[in-house]
């Protein structure tokens, strides 16, 4: 259902490999689509920090079908 051109974002909360990166190669191989940029980002801070330095961790991949690729 992705056009030429179109991108699909792929995000979780999880931190496990097996939902995050091996899935977006998978789905990358499967679907013939480019992984275009993906990036993983841990859980930092503790009670008491300020606010800004607390945040869950998180996974996001971004994929793209080539003009032209099916």
């Amino acid at each position: 259902l992705v056009g030429p051109n179109g991108v699909i974002l792929f995000a979780t909360c999880s931190l496990e490999p097996l939902e995050n990166r091996r899935q977006v190669e998978q789905a990358a191989r499967r679907f013939n689509l480019r992984i275009r940029n993906q990036s993983q980002q841990f859980p930092e801070g503790l009670p008491g920090d300020p606010d800004r330095s607390i945040h869950d961790g998180s996974f996001f991949a971004l994929l793209e079908r080539e003009n032209g690729k099916t």
